[in-house]
């Protein structure tokens, strides 16, 4: 993935043993985006959020389905049903249920399906399958969620607390037709209606995720392309709207968690700060 040489890389290296980040960001700042809504047509939501790497379009559509499918995440001609359903297949790739197929390390995830994995992992596979179902009368249809992502370069790690921001927000943000669910009385199938012209919102419970790089004794969120040819371990960390943590992983060397109230303060304050 890295196209830098060796004395690029040693001067990268320079810069964070001074406290200096490649890109002049603070250790604690996320890369400066900007979201635009409603940027494509016929969807439930889509944004376009940008970054000084790169241009992203997330879309979502919704179907109906008296089966239960849960979320499947979708960029490059790759669909990935999401942990939450029961098929965990990478359509389109020859990775098939990738959590069990192969370990991601910090070196192998240069790949748009190990992204996809991880966008699950840390956010899709926690909401709940009753968030997405519809009740009526003894009997209950579901919402069958598709997020589309196209990206301007390549989904890499240096791309993924960008495309984890987009995620939330086009969760939160979408607009859900209002669905009157029931069983007919007469054929005994499942039927709905749709109220014209009316819409809710979906309460997912969406977390705050970081994606952290570590390098000697300091923290670094959001790492660059740059910062990932010197950092050997990548926490990622999601925290509730309390704060608490619901979900911790390292990828690259073993790394001391000794200091664990250091890095939640570190997260609060990005959540604080940057990300409000």
């Amino acid at each position: 993935m890295s196209t830098y040489s060796n004395e690029e890389i040693a001067f990268f290296k320079t810069l964070l043993d001074n406290e200096i980040r490649p890109d002049g960001r603070f250790f604690n700042q996320v890369k400066k985006f900007s979201i635009k809504s409603d940027v494509l047509p016929s969807c439930l939501s889509s944004i376009e959020i940008k970054n000084k790497d790169t241009n992203i379009f997330l879309s979502l559509k919704a179907e109906l389905s008296k089966e239960y499918e849960g979320i499947t995440i979708n960029c490059d001609s790759l669909s990935y049903k999401s942990f939450n359903s029961q098929n965990t297949q990478i359509k389109g790739s020859t990775i098939n249920n990738l959590s069990k197929a192969k370990e991601l390390t910090l070196l192998n995830i240069n790949e748009i399906q190990e992204v996809l994995y991880l966008i699950d992992k840390l956010v899709l596979s926690k909401i709940e399958k009753s968030s997405l179902e519809l009740k009526g009368n003894e009997c209950s249809m579901f919402w069958n969620i598709s997020i589309n992502i196209f990206s301007l370069e390549k989904l890499y790690l240096h791309n993924l607390q960008t495309v984890i921001i987009g995620v939330k927000e086009i969760l939160i943000n979408s607009n859900f037709p209002i669905i009157n669910v029931f069983r007919n009385k007469i054929s005994n199938e499942i039927e709905f209606t749709v109220m014209e012209n009316e819409y809710n919102k979906i309460n997912f419970n969406v977390n705050d995720t970081f994606v952290i790089g570590c390098y000697v004794d300091n923290y670094l969120i959001d790492p660059s392309l740059e910062e990932l040819t010197v950092i050997d371990t990548i926490i990622l960390l999601s925290i509730d709207v309390n704060n608490k943590i619901e979900h911790i992983e390292t990828l690259g060397s073993i790394v001391d968690l000794k200091e664990f109230d250091n890095l939640v303060e570190f997260v609060v304050n990005v959540k604080n700060n940057y990300l409000n």
